[in-house]
């Protein structure tokens, strides 16, 4: 998950894979900036569209070493991250397993582009197994399996 871009221009970005590596979601949405606030928000919104999906267990990475490390300890470093993180505790409770991984940033470049595709919308973008066009090539660097959109 990726979250922060500079002042005035934020955006967020999820990527949801199965255990194949096969992208089978993801979305983009512009939101308010605060780089804590902002990286919280793409960890609780990629938490929040998994749960629809009935999956049992969850990798859930974030090139935001502080969150993992809150995810981990069960504490919170920041006013900001508190309401986020607090909810999303209570929603990974759903799945039978929930592992919080840290990811480098150069690891993470499909949700780093979805973010900075939400700055390009005014409305979110939500996507099933295809994801749209422009992410296609970004996945395929990043190595993850997926649809490309259908021709008409």
């Amino acid at each position: 998950m990726e979250a922060w871009l500079p002042p005035s221009s934020a955006g967020l970005g999820v990527i949801i894979k199965d255990s194949s590596g096969r992208v089978i979601g993801g979305l983009a949405e512009a939101i308010i900036p605060s780089v804590e606030g902002a990286e919280a928000e793409a960890i609780l919104r990629g938490v929040e569209l998994a749960l629809p999906l009935n999956l049992k267990q969850i990798i859930v990475e974030s090139d935001s070493k502080q969150l993992i490390s809150d995810l981990l300890s069960s504490s919170v470093s920041s006013w900001r991250t508190y309401p986020a993180l607090e909810t999303i505790r209570r929603r990974s409770l759903m799945f039978d397993r929930c592992t919080w991984n840290w990811t480098p940033r150069s690891t993470n470049q499909a949700a780093h582009h979805a973010a900075m595709l939400a700055r390009r919308t005014e409305d979110p973008l939500r996507w099933a197994e295809e994801p749209p066009l422009s992410m296609v090539s970004v996945m395929r660097n990043d190595s993850l399996p997926c649809t490309p959109p259908a021709t008409v």
